[in-house]
């Protein structure tokens, strides 16, 4: 079994019982480091609600939901935002991150790995940290590795990791915003929580090859077509929602709209074989 895979199966078995979402410490810059002083394994998002952050808006929630499932008690998660996305703020003697959004993982206080952009999948977010956990890196080795990530060309990818690929970002895209709906309207939560476990349990198999070709694929240029397949994915589904489901685009969904696109899951447009990289 590789490193990714043992990383992978014990993410699994960490989240797979979770009853109760991990919570996520809100910290200001200058509490960071007593943060980090009062516990041994912390994972920290650092992000800004700053819109002109091309790929900050959504961090905060996807992050949360990545790390919901988490069951370790002694790993901690928190997360440090401002205002101005390029006006990083005076950590004083903590690492602080390369870009944003990013989420260092802290043992000790020392930086030890990184997971970098919008965190997607829990299983293969939490799987990063147990990998650094388990190879930690001091930050010149980090930074070596960072600036290697981003001169490594991207890796070829058949047809069949592409429709993996594609899975997961529907898998995404659509837990985005059942959660959404989630929150906001309680009255068809229960409704939208089913179809949605459903939906994914039907492609648990499929998710979790996914999981596998994405731990596998981490420097920048991997991310790069991975988050433009993801594109070509909102895109459809945007197709689909306003086209086939006949929901108006609106800023907000409307409760008639959740439970529509509960119901749905199972018309999704087909992934077809035109689309796939030859």
């Amino acid at each position: 079994m590789t490193a990714f895979n043992s990383a992978l199966l014990l993410a699994v078995l960490l989240t797979s019982h979770a009853v109760q979402a991990a919570p996520v410490k809100d910290l200001k810059p200058q509490e960071l480091a007593a943060y980090l002083a009062a516990h041994e394994t912390v994972v920290v998002q650092f992000t800004s609600a700053d819109r002109k952050c091309r790929y900050c808006p959504g961090a905060a929630d996807a992050y949360a939901r990545a790390v919901a499932p988490a069951k370790d008690p002694s790993v901690k998660f928190a997360r440090v935002q401002w205002p101005v996305w390029h006006q990083f703020p005076d950590f004083g003697k903590v690492e602080k991150p390369f870009g944003l959004p990013e989420q260092l993982i802290y043992s000790k206080g020392e930086v030890i790995g990184s997971v970098n952009g919008k965190p997607g999948d829990a299983r293969v977010f939490l799987a990063k940290v147990q990998q650094a956990r388990d190879n930690p890196m001091n930050s010149k080795d980090r930074q070596r590795a960072y600036m290697l990530a981003a001169q490594e060309p991207a890796k070829p990818m058949s047809a069949h990791e592409e429709r993996l690929v594609r899975i997961m970002a529907r898998k995404d895209l659509l837990t985005e915003f059942l959660s959404i709906c989630e929150q906001r309207f309680p009255k068809v939560r229960s409704k939208v929580r089913k179809a949605h476990r459903d939906w994914v349990q039907s492609q648990e198999k499929d998710l979790d090859r996914a999981a596998i070709v994405m731990l596998a694929r981490s420097n920048h240029e991997d991310a790069k077509l991975t988050l433009s397949l993801a594109d070509e994915e909102n895109g459809k589904l945007q197709t689909w929602v306003t086209g086939d489901l006949a929901i108006l685009p609106r800023k907000s969904p409307e409760a008639g709209d959740c439970l529509k696109l509960a119901n749905s899951p199972g018309s999704l447009p087909p992934i077809t074989q035109t689309e796939m990289m030859q």
